[in-house]
């Protein structure tokens, strides 16, 4: 039988840390793709697709870096 002990705190907020940490950067990263003067529209132009995949994109960025803050409990 393993008996596993609670994190302490300092765990915890570690942990909360790290996925706001990596959140603010998807976020960071996405949000600047929606913008009319952004250079992500040269970069898109070039690799082909359009602009609505630069919005697709972005789109998904921001979606991931939010489901990054959601505790593992609430998924499952």
């Amino acid at each position: 039988l393993i008996v596993e002990s609670a994190p302490s705190r300092l765990d915890v907020l570690m942990r909360w840390l790290a996925r706001a940490g990596v959140a603010l950067f998807f976020i960071e990263i996405g949000a600047e793709k929606f913008g009319e003067d952004s250079s992500w529209i040269r970069v898109f132009d070039r690799i082909g697709p359009g602009q609505w995949f630069r919005y697709f994109t972005a789109v998904l960025q921001v979606g991931g870096a939010l489901l990054v803050l959601v505790p593992r409990g609430l998924v499952s």
